[in-house]
């Protein structure tokens, strides 16, 4: 696809113009400042929206034009016309775009855009546009359009591709060294763990634990025969007894006090009820006037009723406040007499089991000690299971270390093989240019991402301005090849590369750009353009 005719209006320094190329090669000139930028920069701009600097125009580089609108347009062969115009309105500006001379809408103007350049966008009309992008975009670029080797691939690896399940080496070996890191931390614990259970040592009984368990039951069922179960019943009976006693107080304390507040209030109401029998119409507030005895008569009366319904309701609750007091006092006087029988009950059981104290004493004592031997043999039991158990754990992480450990050599090499043959693959879409997707790292073994295109093994930053071009052109050739386009190449700075480079330029309608001691001079140039 190749460019008709571009043409502008009011577009930074250059008031209106146009190139008819037909098709043709295009070779504009000139000194700096002359234009020759702001042409260069008319393709990116229109297809794109791509703009360095301000559109505006100045007469003589000073007086600013205003109100203008700043535009241009490109015709390809095929009589797809894209413009793009900007309209000034006081601080604002607006956008407009056409497509064949019809206004659209933003993303219909960039879906065609993208059709025409099969989704290569600038890509695949500047041959520096993939040489400005990051090496983080360029290399998620290179992955995703050219070939990528995976462990499958590589039939050696085919065992490991099933223990990686869809992880990368990198992610694989980072999972298994801090797996590692913990299997170790919890091997190390291990001798000291088996040195705490050596320093218990081991019990001098030579009773086993069922002679043991037997004996502690024997002196258990001699003790129950000992006890005797009425001492203990009196001393709960006892506790019951001295708990409602408790309760009992606090319950006459509490209504004590519905009562004393009762009768207060009582008090109180019968201050006001003989307070407003008493009272005489005053002055009111508001007027300064005598208040009417008939008003006064009313709001009195009122409220005197008011306080003798409150006063019959606090009467009832005094006379049922009482009555509850009378009844509790009753419990409460027939618990503590219970209570105090209780008491010689349980001093009579007591003298009754003291007469076997002694023998039960001497067996509480046998049991304890048994019981601690008792302990011991559990202990000792189970220390030598740890034992096992943890020797039986030290070696099973043994193994498990020695198989991780084979597992991360293995996949350090897939990631040397596979970086090997993913640049090896990608590197095969170019002629010349080769790229550098992977450094390892020898002293962790860790291979870090990287992107960097070279030319004869040096990297492109350090790229005379020729054998940039020549690696861009490169560059720009696979990507056309890829994306299946052929469309203009713009090369700015043309004066900058040789003629041998400049013979290299693919087959494609080029727009180059000369810096020259004259005026801005625009050739359309029919054939191979000259050096």
């Amino acid at each position: 696809m190749k460019i008709k005719n571009i043409s502008w209006i009011n577009y930074k320094g250059l008031k209106g113009g146009s190139i008819c190329a037909d098709g043709n090669d295009v070779v504009i000139s000139g000194r700096n400042g002359a234009g020759k930028s702001s042409i260069a920069s008319m393709i990116p701009f229109v297809l794109f929206g791509k703009v360095s600097g301000s559109l505006n125009r100045y007469e003589n580089g000073l007086t600013k034009h205003e109100g203008l609108i700043h535009g241009a347009e490109i015709i390809f062969e095929d009589g797809t016309t894209f413009r793009r115009e900007l309209h000034e309105s006081g601080r604002n500006s607006v956008t407009k775009l056409f497509i064949n001379g019809e206004v659209v809408k933003k993303n219909q103007f960039d879906a065609q855009v993208m059709s025409m350049t099969a989704g290569g966008g600038e890509l695949v009309m500047n041959p520096f546009a993939f040489c400005e992008m990051s090496a983080k975009d360029q290399r998620a670029f290179l992955l995703k359009k050219f070939s990528s080797v995976s462990e499958r691939d590589l039939p050696e690896y085919a065992q490991l591709a099933d223990v990686l399940r869809g992880r990368s080496p990198a992610t694989f070996i980072a999972e298994c060294r801090e797996r590692l890191r913990r299997l170790h931390a919890d091997l190390k614990t291990i001798p000291a763990r088996l040195e705490e259970i050596n320093r218990q040592g081991t019990s001098e009984t030579s009773t086993d634990e069922a002679e043991l368990a037997a004996e502690i039951e024997r002196l258990n069922e001699e003790l129950k025969q000992i006890r005797q179960p009425q001492k203990d019943t009196a001393r709960e009976e006892l506790m019951d007894a001295r708990d409602a006693v408790n309760l009992l107080n606090c319950s006459i304390k509490s209504k004590e006090l519905e009562l004393r507040t009762a009768t207060e209030r009582r008090e109180e109401l019968l201050k006001q009820y003989y307070d407003l029998q008493n009272a005489k119409p005053g002055i009111c507030p508001m007027c300064g006037q005598t208040i009417p005895k008939d008003v006064f008569m009313q709001k009195r009366d009122a409220q005197l009723k008011k306080i003798v319904f409150e006063g019959k309701q606090i009467a009832a609750q005094i006379v049922e406040l009482k009555r509850t007091l009378s009844t509790k006092r009753a419990k409460l006087e027939e618990k503590q007499k219970l209570a105090a029988e209780l008491v010689a009950a349980v001093k009579q059981a007591e003298k009754k089991y003291s007469a076997n104290f002694s023998r039960f004493s001497e067996i509480q004592e046998q049991l304890g000690e048994l019981k601690q031997q008792q302990a011991a043999l559990k202990r000792e039991s189970a220390n030598r299971e740890r034992i096992i158990e943890l020797k039986s754990r030290e070696k099973e992480l043994n193994c498990i270390i020695a198989e991780l450990e084979g597992n991360i050599a293995c996949a350090e090499k897939l990631q040397i093989d596979l970086m090997t043959a993913t640049e090896a693959e990608i590197n095969r879409q170019f002629k010349e240019v080769k790229f550098k997707l992977f450094d390892y790292l020898k002293t962790t073994g860790e291979i870090k991402p990287t992107c960097e295109a070279t030319l004869h093994g040096v990297p492109y930053s350090s790229l005379s301005k020729g054998e940039q071009l020549r690696a861009a052109l490169d560059v720009f050739a696979a990507l056309q090849k890829i994306f299946n386009v052929k469309l203009p190449l713009i090369v700015d700075n043309a004066e900058s590369y040789s003629a041998l480079t400049l013979a290299s330029l693919p087959d494609n309608q080029i727009f180059a750009f000369k810096v020259t001691d004259g005026e801005l001079k625009i050739e359309v140039i029919e054939g191979e353009i000259a050096a």
